[in-house]
């Protein structure tokens, strides 16, 4: 089966997505959800003072971070006969896709929480924290793109490279 650049690009923002709804869901359960994880010390350093907030933070930056290059890295995969342009194009894109899927994941989440309170109060729900939360989408829709060319651009680095040094072998 011929998968499409449309494939391609959902697919690698489908593995970004994956790793940043994991992650993120790891890091929650690490707090285990209490209503007061802003004001625990990070595990194992009270002694230094380093707040939950700033643990919490860093360590989503770096999940960003990381599903962006994973996200541009499976496309770099998936799509070896592309150029390095067109690459770092659709790259940037299964980035973006990562984000909105994530944001997507985020807006059912809110409709199953909600959901008990009754589907009028869900819908409510949805639509407010949906707004509230476009700025956001926004901003991880960049930031995984940004972090999705430069996996893609690096994995489509080393592809050349790697057959290069093949091809000089041969």
């Amino acid at each position: 089966m011929h998968l499409t650049t449309r494939h391609k690009v959902l697919i690698a923002g489908i593995a970004g997505a994956v790793v940043l709804i994991a992650g993120f869901y790891l890091l929650m359960s690490d707090f285990s959800a209490n209503q007061r994880t802003l004001d625990l010390q990070f595990p194992g350093r009270e002694q230094d003072g380093v707040p939950a907030a700033f643990y919490l933070a860093f360590t989503s930056i770096l999940l960003v971070v990381a599903s962006g290059i994973i996200s541009g890295v499976c496309y770099a995969a998936l799509d070896r006969a592309e150029t390095v342009k067109n690459t770092l194009i659709r790259s940037a894109a299964s980035g973006a896709v990562a984000g909105l899927l994530a944001y997507l994941a985020a807006c059912g989440m809110i409709v199953v929480y909600a959901f008990g309170s009754g589907p009028v109060q869900a819908v409510v729900y949805l639509f407010t924290a949906a707004f509230d939360m476009v700025p956001f989408l926004i901003a991880i829709a960049l930031f995984l793109a940004a972090f999705a060319t430069l996996g893609g651009a690096a994995a489509k680095l080393t592809m050349m490279g790697l057959n290069k040094i093949k091809k000089s072998k041969a």
